[in-house]
């Protein structure tokens, strides 16, 4: 009976040895199969691979101040500039401040230049649509460019020849250089805030 019981003993631990040993140089695989759950020293067969879900880009989160650039109620209302202010505005710094906005990739201080209600009609866009029109807008709006504007042409700040309801609207002017005597070209009706070019009023 010692005998017997010896050698089951030395067979058992045999076996615990063996598996030891073989335990530390295969790997074990949890494979399922037919729905059942199986431990084996091969890989899994015939297992269909699943790639993760692609996170879906987010589009149409804010940008830069672009929420806030339709919001009339911290603008002040619409005042014809007096004679004195018309000299104090200077067109270059409306241009060079949509520059900074662009290189700033500032959506709200660039349609901050543009009057309410064209900044109303950007608001009812989605964010990602706003971004597009902003970086086409932007596409050609450079310091380099606007230099080059700038140098070609003379902009100047004067009022409307006739009164529109009783007011002569503050209105942004060109002329080429070269030709002077021309007369003004793409008038633009403009804001004068405190002596500043503010914004366009389309």
């Amino acid at each position: 009976m010692r005998n017997a019981s010896f050698e089951i003993a030395r067979a058992v631990l045999m076996l615990v040895a063996f598996v030891s040993m073989t335990a530390a140089e295969a790997k074990v695989y949890k494979c399922v199969i037919e729905g059942k759950t199986n431990f084996q020293d091969q890989p899994c067969q015939n297992e269909p691979a699943v790639a993760p879900a692609a996170a879906a880009p987010v589009t149409d989160l804010p940008t830069a101040g672009s929420e806030a650039f339709f919001n009339e109620a911290n603008k002040p209302p619409y005042r014809p500039a007096v004679s004195a202010d018309l000299a104090t505005a200077t067109p270059r710094d409306y241009f060079m401040r949509s520059v900074k906005a662009c290189e700033g990739k500032n959506e709200g201080d660039f349609f901050a230049e543009f009057s309410y209600p064209i900044r109303r009609g950007f608001s009812r866009k989605s964010p990602s649509m706003r971004s597009q029109m902003f970086e086409l807008y932007c596409q050609q709006m450079t310091a380099a460019s606007v230099a080059k504007l700038l140098s070609e042409r003379k902009f100047s700040i004067m009022q409307s020849a006739a009164p529109e309801q009783g007011v002569r609207k503050s209105v942004l002017c060109w002329r080429p250089k070269e030709a002077p005597g021309n007369p003004c070209q793409n008038m633009m009706d403009v804001v004068i805030e405190n002596g500043q070019l503010k914004r366009d009023q389309f």
